[in-house]
């Protein structure tokens, strides 16, 4: 392979890249690629892009705190709901949670935060449920179990902190 910046011949090489994602740098260790001892110039072919992308995407979202799609799948699924209704819980439009759960697409920091308080807090998600009028087949929490059993009255003197 021959460098298209430079025209001298490239080496397939492991080494460390250093990439930008998302306005920070990181690098990346054991991708194949080429590299330009000329000119410094790096290719990939297309699966070695492909995992490049989403090495520097799981660095991405270790560092910063981020649910990775797979955890994001497993939370969906641990409340009980579909796709759609866990949309409508978190607030953001279809097919939103269909593309966090392939990883097409990084959740918000706002939606993060949310799943986040879903996953450490099971009445949040009751709480949720109820707003988006997701009917819940055993709440997930003592407190929530209360609500459901209150008379409307009742209801009415339950003060959330």
């Amino acid at each position: 392979m021959f460098c298209s910046e430079c025209g001298n011949e490239m080496k397939e090489t492991r080494e460390a890249v250093k990439e930008e994602f998302k306005g920070q740098e990181f690098e990346i260790r054991g991708i194949r690629h080429y590299a330009c001892d000329a000119c410094g110039e790096t290719s990939f072919d297309a699966d070695a892009l492909d995992e490049l992308y989403t090495r520097l995407d799981e660095k991405y979202r270790e560092l910063h705190g981020f649910l990775t799609p797979r955890e994001i799948k497993e939370l969906r699924k641990a409340c009980g709901v579909t796709q759609t209704q866990f949309e409508r819980m978190i607030g953001v439009k279809t097919p939103t949670c269909s593309r966090w759960e392939s990883g097409a697409v990084m959740q918000s920091t706002v939606a993060n935060n949310l799943m986040w308080l879903i996953k450490d807090a099971p009445c949040a998600a009751d709480a949720l449920k109820r707003k988006a009028e997701i009917p819940a087949a055993e709440p997930a929490c003592a407190a929530s179990a209360e609500w459901n059993a209150a008379s409307p009255r009742r209801r009415n003197g339950i003060e959330y902190v």
